[in-house]
C-alpha cells in the first residue's frame, strides 16, 4: 500500500486550472450577469403609464362647440389643456371640417395632448373658442421596430 501523500486524488476542475486561467472565466460570467441584474432592475424600475385621465373620445369632441369658454371645454375633456402623453415621437394628423376661420391677431391656443388623440382650440380676446380641431396621434417608429421591419424583410419563408 502507498502512503497517502503519494495517492493520486481525483483533480476537480478548479484545481487542475491556474488562477489566471479561473479568473479568466469568472470575469466575464461575473459581468454577464450583472449586466443582466441591471438590465432587469431597470425594466422593473421603469414607471409604468398610468390611465389617461383625459377623456378625448369622439362622444366628447362632438360636445365641444365654438363660443366655449376654456373651463368649459376642460370640463367636458375632464382636464385642463397640457400634455397628457406617456410615450415620446407622438405626433398627429388633423382633420380640418368644415370653413377655416381667419383667426385674429390677438388669440391664444390650448392643446390637449394623448397617446391617441390631439384636440386645439383657438380662443379670441373674449376667452370663447374660435376654432377647434382634433387630430390622430401617430408614433414614430422607435429604432427596435425598425429593426424587427428588417428582420421580417429578411424571413424566407
Amino acid at each position: 500500500m502507498l502512503p497517502l501523500s503519494v495517492t493520486k486524488r481525483p483533480a476537480c476542475f478548479w484545481t487542475r486550472i491556474g488562477v489566471a486561467m479561473r479568473f479568466r472565466y469568472i470575469l466575464p460570467s461575473c459581468l454577464l450577469l450583472a449586466l443582466a441584474i441591471a438590465f432587469a432592475l431597470a425594466r422593473v424600475a421603469t414607471p409604468r403609464p398610468g390611465p389617461c385621465r383625459i377623456d378625448l373620445q369622439l362622444e366628447n369632441l362632438e360636445k365641444l362647440e365654438s363660443g366655449m369658454c376654456e373651463s368649459e371645454i376642460a370640463s367636458i375633456l375632464g382636464g385642463p389643456a397640457g400634455d397628457y402623453r406617456t410615450q415620446k415621437g407622438i405626433g398627429y394628423v388633423f382633420a380640418v371640417s368644415g370653413p377655416v376661420v381667419p383667426l385674429p391677431d390677438r388669440h391664444t391656443k390650448s392643446e390637449w395632448l394623448t397617446d391617441q388623440y390631439a384636440i386645439e382650440v383657438w380662443f379670441g380676446e373674449d376667452g370663447k373658442a374660435l376654432d377647434i380641431r382634433h387630430g390622430a396621434g401617430c408614433r414614430s417608429p422607435t429604432w427596435s421596430d425598425r429593426l424587427l421591419d428588417q428582420l421580417e424583410k429578411l424571413d424566407p419563408w
